[in-house]
């Protein structure tokens, strides 16, 4: 295992870069994680009621032992959460849990805190592309996707309620089914709804490692919840002003505001069936049912750390960036913001892409360039090495006599200048036309070599994409579940920086 510096990832915001790297810079958005956490829940035998209650029905063989270690009132949660994606969605959805875990039992064996992993699943979001868009490898890394028809993913309907029958999402399960094949999964899938096919998924694949999972969909969790919705309602306006400005203050410092509110509404949803629609900051939301309010991702945290004596929160890069707009609300709301940790950043990289790696002497990070820049730079043919040289020496050597010719043809007749300018450039284009067929000619009779870059970017840097991002886990399914032990065992959770592991 190596570690890559986030900096050298594409696409990373510089304010998660500055909270990794310089969190002195950024400390004003968080909270300092030198603050002891404490937790006096009046509602912990009922929250613990409810937790027992879901995992028994996802037949999770840690329920009671963890549910009864969270009765206690000195124990606290570390809390990571993703949407219910099929198969578990992108890989970093594991790396979330495993990263809660790890800490947990960290915490336990340095501070002595009692804890309890828990993983929220987002149940009641609606964004169908994430969840319903799926990537696999098969055994020769050849990369498979599999996505609804566009139409669907203009539905609000909560993801996590769409039943495993429905006729889209089948034809993407028979699909994949037909690459993993791993009987317990298609038993998960063959019936209920999506968020239950996904809790019983990541239950089996974390294998003895223990962790509480919850779905927030549950109307008596809902009604666990009433007095922190009264909360926001009598605050609202605060909030929104407090949100305003701590926006303001991270534009000041050209950092990104991650997450836009639409003017009048609020960050709450009012679920009805099948729809999901934003509550208007105009209309008489107290009037909705509890069991039909949803949190968006803004209120979501603070939902959380009402209900869970949260000593930490395990997020992505987009999670850390927008937490940093919540930072007021926590205590507008007289709610402890726990920690805020980073999930870890993991590409597995199987025997097969490392001995490439090896043979050409290259590192993973290489290959997020363009295939066909890669496939240049590793081209070995000294005769289109010869050939590229004649031409730029040709291009050089032309380029200085058509020169001189056209300053010596505009004293004799400044017209003769426009017909060596149309000269030259049909010079020019001749030359970038050899130029590229012989890289084609040459490309052509490198055809195997083409095919291996394109297999080890499937595996590090899927769909232009971070593997954690694009590919399920299932990839390696013929290793599952013990990959994920292997990974819990080789992975650190204090690396800052882009983890490669082989496995």
């Amino acid at each position: 295992m190596h570690v890559l510096p986030f900096s050298q990832i594409p696409g990373m915001n510089s304010l998660f870069l500055d909270f990794v790297e310089e969190p002195d810079k950024v400390k004003a958005f968080y909270p300092s994680r030198a603050e002891t956490r404490t937790s006096t829940l009046s509602h912990r035998d009922r929250l613990c009621s409810i937790l027992q209650s879901q995992n028994e029905t996802w037949k999770n063989p840690d329920t009671s032992r963890l549910v009864k270690k969270l009765q206690s009132s000195e124990t606290m949660a570390v809390i990571t959460g993703q949407q219910p994606g099929l198969l578990t969605g992108p890989m970093y959805t594991m790396w979330k849990a495993l990263t809660a875990i790890r800490i947990s039992e960290e915490v336990e064996r340095q501070k002595s805190i009692p804890c309890v992993p828990i993983f929220w699943t987002a149940s009641e979001d609606h964004n169908w592309h994430e969840v319903f868009h799926l990537a696999l490898l098969d055994p020769d890394l050849q990369l498979h996707t599999f996505s609804l028809k566009e139409h669907l993913f203009l539905k609000r309907q909560p993801t996590g309620s769409v039943p495993t029958s429905h006729e889209e999402v089948r034809k993407i399960l028979l699909r994949a089914f037909a690459q993993i094949r791993v009987p317990e999964i298609k038993d998960f899938y063959s019936s209920g709804n999506v968020a239950g096919a996904f809790a019983k998924t990541l239950l089996w694949l974390l294998r003895d490692l223990p962790i509480l999972i919850v779905d927030p969909s549950d109307p008596e969790l809902k009604k666990l919840a009433s007095p922190f919705f009264a909360s926001f309602f009598d605050r609202s306006n605060l909030l929104l002003e407090l949100l305003r400005k701590q926006n303001d203050s991270l534009q000041e410092l050209h950092y990104p505001v991650q997450v836009k509110m639409e003017d009048g509404s609020l960050p709450l949803f009012e679920v009805n069936g099948e729809n999901r629609k934003h509550v208007n900051a105009t209309q008489p939301f107290r009037q909705i049912p509890i069991e039909k309010l949803s949190p968006a991702a803004l209120l979501r945290p603070l939902m959380q750390d009402f209900l869970f004596p949260t000593l930490a929160y395990v997020g992505g890069p987009a999670e850390i960036a927008y937490f940093a707009q919540l930072h007021p609300w926590y205590q507008a709301m007289n709610i402890q913001q726990p920690w805020l940790l980073p999930r870890a950043s993991i590409t597995l990289l199987p025997a097969a892409t490392r001995a490439f790696l090896s043979s050409r002497n290259l590192k993973p990070e290489e290959f997020f360039m363009k295939e066909d820049t890669l496939l240049d730079a590793l081209i070995n043919s000294s005769e289109l090495t010869t050939l590229k040289q004649e031409i730029k020496s040709l291009r050089e050597s032309a380029e200085q006599h058509l020169g001189k010719m056209k300053t010596t043809a505009h004293e004799v007749d400044p017209t003769l200048k426009k017909s060596l300018d149309t000269i030259e450039r049909k010079f020019h284009y001749q030359l970038d036309k050899a130029e590229r067929k012989s890289i084609i000619a040459a490309r052509r009779k490198n055809d195997l070599l083409s095919q291996q870059i394109r297999k080890v970017r499937n595996v590090i840097y899927p769909e232009e994409k971070l593997q954690e991002r694009a590919l399920s886990i299932f990839s390696f399914s013929t290793r599952l579940p013990d990959l994920i032990q292997e990974v819990y065992r080789k992975f650190d959770p204090d690396a800052k920086g882009h983890q490669w592991i082989d496995i």
